[in-house]
């Protein structure tokens, strides 16, 4: 009997949450940079402050989100950026810009101290206007307070025209896309060149830190016209000098 022409395809990975392959990744970038866009915005405001991307460093995931009961695809990525910074420095700044396929963008920095290692602060970057606004939290704050309160002390989100274009992330979906990135990121020979082993250690036990802080963010949509329609993950975390959010959030 003649071999079905579909045979083997339940062996591809399946999931809601898969990550792009580098090379289809970056010419995704290359797009959204080239578009006039908040990305794009973003992009040129911190490269103007001394920040540099590599392309070669972006993560894309698609992601199959649900509106009631409507199956919504999505495509989100993310930007880090290098600075410089040894383990002799007393601190480094980290950020990296999260990007949709339509263009919409946010940017997460965060501050880390080399004395002892870790992230000390986080800040979030949006588009309003044309302007770039941003709104911080100190680590303490982000441990200690609820992530209500933590989203009533970050400035208001930009309201999404056409919310269906953006599902929800489950938090499980978002915690495992914030800890894949701060792996990655963190094996990379960016942060591994310059930094000890005990600076991963020290970076990756902040995960729930950086996972609490993108729910913070994605709860500034609660009450608006997309309730929880939108949603934004965030990962803050900073090899040699990165932080990562994961936004799908219309500017």
């Amino acid at each position: 009997m003649t071999q079905p022409v579909l045979s083997g395809l339940e062996d591809l990975p399946k999931g809601t949450l898969i990550q792009m392959p580098q090379n289809k990744a970056r010419l995704l970038a290359e797009r959204i940079l080239k578009s006039a866009s908040p990305a794009k915005t973003l992009f040129d405001h911190f490269t103007a402050l001394d920040f540099r991307f590599f392309l070669e460093r972006v993560r894309v995931f698609t992601y199959l989100g649900e509106d009631g009961n409507k199956l919504v695809p999505s495509v989100i990525g993310i930007l880090p950026s290098f600075v410089p910074s040894t383990a002799a420095d007393a601190k480094h700044e980290a950020l990296s810009i999260s990007f949709h396929i339509s263009g919409s963008a946010v940017a997460v920095s965060v501050n880390v101290s080399h004395k002892p290692f870790g992230v000390t602060q986080f800040s979030l970057y949006e588009v309003h206007g044309g302007k770039v606004v941003s709104s911080s939290l100190p680590l303490a704050t982000v441990n200690k307070e609820p992530t209500k309160q933590l989203a009533s002390r970050l400035h208001a989100p930009v309201v999404s025209k056409r919310p269906k274009d953006f599902p929800a992330m489950t938090v499980g979906d978002q915690g495992l896309l914030v800890s894949s990135v701060v792996r990655q990121l963190l094996q990379e020979n960016f942060s591994k060149q310059f930094f000890p082993p005990e600076y991963a250690t020290a970076i990756t036990a902040q995960t729930p830190s950086f996972q609490k802080f993108g729910l913070a963010i994605n709860e500034r949509f609660r009450g608006t016209v997309l309730g929880i329609t939108a949603s934004t993950s965030s990962s803050t975390t900073s090899n040699i000098c990165t932080s990562t959010s994961t936004s799908t959030i219309e500017i």
